[in-house]
């Protein structure tokens, strides 16, 4: 429904979150869906599309498992983006936890 909420505001681009950004657990996107999105996408002419990723990703972390996760859970961010033909990402990219060696992990 967010293309229908744009469109009916007089949107001309849009941020959505693509799932609920405060859990890790994703549902997959159905390929109906994905369709259903770029058609209207397309009918309304809402460009650019910007999905904001979860509060939860932190990739500066000094936590090897919430490392992990976070990179995993950004690799489904940037593929539901490329799904549903989104071209942005916005990224908070998180907190080292007041040390200054989370800023240099790869």
């Amino acid at each position: 429904m967010s293309l229908e909420r744009a469109h009916a505001l007089g949107c001309s681009t849009m941020q959505i979150f693509s799932h609920n950004p405060r859990g890790w657990a994703v549902r997959p996107v159905s390929e109906d869906e994905i369709k259903r999105f770029r058609l209207l996408r397309s009918r309304f002419d809402i460009s650019p599309v910007f999905i904001h990723s979860s509060y939860l990703i932190n990739m500066a972390t000094g936590d090897g498992a919430l490392r992990r996760k976070s990179v995993e859970l950004l690799s489904v961010e940037l593929d539901r983006a490329d799904a549903l033909g989104a071209e942005y990402v916005i990224l908070h990219t998180g907190s080292a936890s007041g040390t200054d060696e989370g800023v240099a992990r790869q």
